[in-house]
């Protein structure tokens, strides 16, 4: 019946919506704890307390350090990226 089809094919859409808006909300949550961790690392580093944890622990935690700028810089300078997190519905 073609009305059926209609309302499966609305039920099916507004699902689609639903899975969107949630990535989305689950990408920006990421985002924002990426951003917070790093502004905790830097004030780490800012206070200098940084530079007295031992020289192979400060080197792994620099190098995860560096992967999660690396990450802020890509999400920050992609263009589609931006629009979608900064695009309320």
């Amino acid at each position: 019946m073609p009305v059926l089809d209609d309302l499966n094919a609305t039920k099916a859409a507004e699902e689609q919506i639903k899975s969107t808006k949630a990535a989305r909300a689950a990408l920006q949550n990421a985002t924002m704890v990426l951003d917070e961790a790093h502004k905790k690392v830097q004030e780490a580093v800012d206070s200098g307390n940084f530079n007295l944890v031992p020289v192979d622990l400060r080197t792994t935690l620099n190098d995860w350090w560096t992967i999660v700028k690396t990450a802020r810089t890509s999400i920050s300078q992609n263009a589609d990226i931006m629009a979608v997190y900064e695009w309320r519905p």
